[in-house]
């Protein structure tokens, strides 16, 4: 890699996880059950999220998306559940309280 950004790991709202730590776990005992995306595939959120997927060993299905905004809309929507957008992207998703 030549250069890169910050990233953030998001895993959807309404899981069953409220942890990073226990939406592993989670994925690991339902393997292919969850769903994520990226903005593209061999972008730099592609293969930082494969490199976790493969490094906590788990098994999700794979969407890819023309652009990092459809993922994050999909992923507040339920229809993907992890995604990691760079770091500025993933908390523009999130609405301050």
């Amino acid at each position: 890699m030549v250069g890169g950004t910050p990233k953030s790991w998001s895993s959807f709202l309404r899981s069953r996880s409220p942890s990073s730590p226990a939406f592993i776990d989670y994925a690991r005992k339902n393997p292919g059950k969850l769903n994520y995306g990226t903005g593209g595939i061999g972008l730099l959120n592609h293969l930082a999220l494969a490199a976790v997927r493969a490094a906590a060993g788990f098994d999700a299905v794979y969407g890819h998306y023309r652009g990092i905004g459809p993922a994050i809309t999909d992923m507040l929507g339920g229809q993907i559940q992890v995604l990691m957008p760079g770091a500025r992207r993933g908390a523009a998703a999130y609405p301050r309280r």
